[in-house]
């Protein structure tokens, strides 16, 4: 996972009236913000399942400790995705807007982030994280481990704690946290084809926690901002008219952005019937 290749743009679906909402100016000037949903409102009902199994059958110890809140931006590879042109694109009249992946990584306001590949059903990733998190004992007793321990916990400042009994434990807990995410990006493979990244943010800041209803379901999620500079471009899906087009870009002109934004249709072969 960790050497999964991420394209330099991706892309965001999303209906058009959406658009005046991400594309802001705020106290910092013009901004993207985002919408991140909870990782277990989104829209696959399995979804962190392989991240609950794993944690439950190889860490024991987790016990009843809840995995963390995190929050997730779904993104695309491809702006020629046709079915999420009409599941998250309102049938091809909606927009998706690309994002420059590097800019995105280095917005230095969330420290706990990452984006990370989706892969779907059993892979050989998936065997590697698990194998990584049965060596972790291992791992806490090689040298590398121990020294890690000593300067946690400052053997030479606080001597009484050399031989604390949960010395390993805490240490192993904190190793285990950052399987997270990858094992987040695990999905059902019926889900093959959207070829979805996942910008994934902890959830340590809970003044920007907001709730929205989504048909009978109260949604939880985040406003995450960035940098105005990683947005790349706005392309429409095959179902808008050039007239749409044009006064988007007219939209963005206003902002008086400092990069160029293409602003133009896909052509795709999408039946409107």
């Amino acid at each position: 996972m960790e050497n999964a290749i991420i394209p330099s743009v991706l892309y965001h679906y999303t209906r058009l009236e959406n658009l005046q909402n991400i594309i802001r100016t705020g106290d910092k000037g013009v901004e993207l913000v985002f919408w991140l949903t909870h990782f277990r409102q989104l829209n696959d009902a399995a979804e962190g399942a392989t991240l609950d199994k794993t944690i439950a059958d190889l860490i024991p110890e987790w016990g009843i400790n809840p995995i963390p809140d995190m929050y997730v931006l779904s993104l695309c590879g491809s702006k020629e995705n046709l079915p999420l042109w009409k599941e998250y694109a309102n049938d091809a009249k909606g927009i998706a807007i690309a994002l420059d992946s590097n800019i995105i990584l280095n917005n230095t306001a969330d420290l706990k982030k990452e984006i990370v590949k989706c892969e779907y059903g059993e892979t050989e990733n998936l065997n590697a994280i698990r194998q990584s998190i049965k060596d972790l004992d291992l791992y806490i007793e090689s040298d590398e481990g121990k020294a890690r321990i000593a300067n946690m916990f400052n053997y030479e400042r606080f001597p009484e704690l050399l031989n604390y009994p949960h010395n390993r434990w805490i240490l192993k807990m904190g190793e285990i946290k950052r399987f997270f995410k990858p094992l987040l990006a695990f999905k059902a493979p019926c889900y093959y084809y959207e070829d979805e990244y996942r910008l994934t943010v902890d959830g340590f800041y809970a003044e920007r926690i907001k709730y929205h209803v989504k048909g009978d379901r109260l949604i939880e999620y985040r406003e995450y901002h960035i940098d105005i500079k990683a947005l790349k471009g706005i392309y429409l899906g095959s179902n808008n008219t050039e007239d749409t087009a044009e006064y988007i870009r007219r939209f963005i002109r206003n902002f008086e952005l400092k990069q160029d934004v293409m602003v133009n249709r896909v052509d795709l072969p999408y039946r409107t019937y």
